[in-house]
């Protein structure tokens, strides 16, 4: 015999913050792709809505971790298209080096860099 039964738990912000806290920075950012796609459905103005009523409310330790967090997304965007033109710059480096043994392990960590870079902008 199986029994199901349901239970309601409440969180309250705290507790939600605290359970968001506990993530790792990849599922952290996991987080905020799922409030896209659950919010990209609702009717009306839906998350610009939400949006303004969330910086109605928000106090000054909330502003800091909301602007600290848009300022490495930015920055993070420039640092990807910077590092993109350096490693542009070493593969032509290596091309003119070919054959210099000081330079064969260049081409390698290269192609690493370049594969790191092409997950980031994915």
């Amino acid at each position: 015999m199986a029994v199901t039964r349901t239970i309601e738990i409440k969180l309250g912000p705290d507790e939600l913050a605290e359970l968001f806290c506990e993530l790792t920075g990849d599922r952290q950012a996991l987080f905020f792709a799922n409030i896209h796609d659950i919010a990209k459905d609702w009717p009306g103005a839906g998350w610009c809505q939400q949006s303004c009523d969330i910086a109605r409310h928000i106090e000054q330790d909330g502003r800091e971790v909301i602007t600290k967090l848009a300022e490495h997304v930015l920055c993070y965007d420039e640092l990807i298209d910077a590092m993109s033109g350096v490693v542009d710059i070493l593969g032509r480096v290596e091309s003119n080096a070919s054959g210099s043994p000081e330079w064969d392990d260049i081409g390698p960590r290269i192609a690493k860099f370049r594969a790191a870079i092409a997950k980031a902008e994915s």
